[in-house]
Parts: structure tokens; sequence; C-alpha cells
């Protein structure tokens, strides 16, 4: 039985009671972010309905970015409101369908933003999640 504990100290504002069982890291993610969704630390939010918002004082992450065209990029990045930071990972090479590879959100960011001071960027050569799933890899190369 898992159990929250609210404290003064910021940093222990979650906290799981793992005496009476043992948890596997994922469990304890799963928990952790459940919890923050429901006291809406966390808000999940499609891409559909981001139109009209802007996000203040927050941190906007968004995932699987390589399949994002140009529009769809500058929709994102014009919804960062004041104090507040865009967040994007992406791998290019599993873009999903033809169009992202012709209109690549990502790639025009980088063309267009990138020295400026607002912007960084870090490229990640290994991205892969296990040594199997870089065969993976050998499907490019052979197709």
């Amino acid at each position: 039985k898992s159990t929250t504990t609210k404290t003064n100290q910021p940093h222990r504002a979650f906290q799981i009671n793992v005496a009476s069982r043992r948890f596997r890291v994922k469990e304890i993610l799963l928990l952790a972010s459940n919890t923050l969704i429901k006291r809406e630390v966390i808000e999940l939010v499609p891409l559909m309905h981001i139109r009209g918002r802007s996000f203040e004082d927050t941190i906007v992450y968004v995932s699987e970015g390589q399949n994002l065209t140009t529009n769809l990029m500058k929709l994102i990045i014009t919804r960062i409101g004041e104090h507040s930071e865009l967040w994007i990972n992406g791998d290019r090479a599993q873009t999903d369908r033809r169009v992202y590879e012709e209109d690549n959100g990502i790639d025009t960011m980088i063309k267009v933003l990138s020295g400026r001071p607002e912007f960084g960027q870090m490229y990640m050569p290994i991205i892969e999640r296990s040594k199997v799933a870089r065969l993976g890899a050998l499907f490019d190369r052979e197709c």
C-alpha cells in the first residue's frame, strides 16, 4: 500500500511508504506522475487543444517532435508565455510520414533559431534503449 504525505518541506511533498512492499522504479514513477496529475502540477494537453492558450511560468515538454510540421512547431512556440521554457525531443531517424521529411518543424526551428540567446539544442548520438534496440538501425541499412 502506498501513501502520500504533505510536509512543510517542498522536496518532501511526495513520499512513498515502501515499508510494506518493494516498488520498481517504473511503479514509483507512475505513482508519482499520477499524483502530480491529480494535484494539477502536471497537465497533459493534446496538441489540438493549445490554440488560444498561453503557458505562463511553465515548462512545456513536447515529445515526438520529429512528427511536427513547421506550422505546428510555430503554433507551439507562440503559445509559450513569460517565465516559461519549451523542451522538445525528437529523433529525425524516426519520422513517421513523408510529409515530416519534407516539412519538418524541428529542422526549421533549428535553422531559424540557432544562435539566438533564447534557443539551445542538444544532440544525443546514442538514443536507443538497449543493445537489442540498436539492432533496429540495421533495418535502415538493409531496407
